[in-house]
């Protein structure tokens, strides 16, 4: 796992209810057999075609988007363009290949970022 910035350790442990950062290198073991990390993409499907007139010209940026467990069924489902970014490598390998599975090469692309932005 690369290294974090203390403070990108201590938000993530903080998110997670962690009491301290010792988890974090754990992660990507701890959550190896989780795909869907944040909820249904069936119902965020859903939501969004009750909601929005989807085209092709249509981007989604799903931040903090761990392995696309939610992004990525909707970037084939609704044929929408989708940037991944997570600071967790692992994940955006895993969901680099997910995307080959879900045959998304052309409209998915995804970034390992570490800035803080709060």
């Amino acid at each position: 796992m690369v290294l974090m910035k203390k403070k990108t350790e201590e938000k993530l442990a903080s998110s997670l209810t962690a009491e301290n950062i010792e988890i974090i290198p754990y992660l990507p073991y701890l959550l190896q057999d989780i795909w869907d990390l944040s909820g249904s993409s069936k119902d965020i499907i859903k939501l969004i075609n009750n909601n929005i007139a989807i085209t092709n010209k249509i981007r989604v940026l799903d931040l903090a988007g761990g392995k696309g467990g939610v992004s990525i069924p909707l970037a084939k489902e609704l044929k929408v363009h989708l940037k991944l970014v997570d600071i967790i490598p692992e994940f955006i390998e895993e969901a680099r290949e997910k995307a080959k599975i879900y045959n998304l090469k052309k409209n998915f692309y995804y970034e390992y970022n570490q800035k803080e932005y709060f």
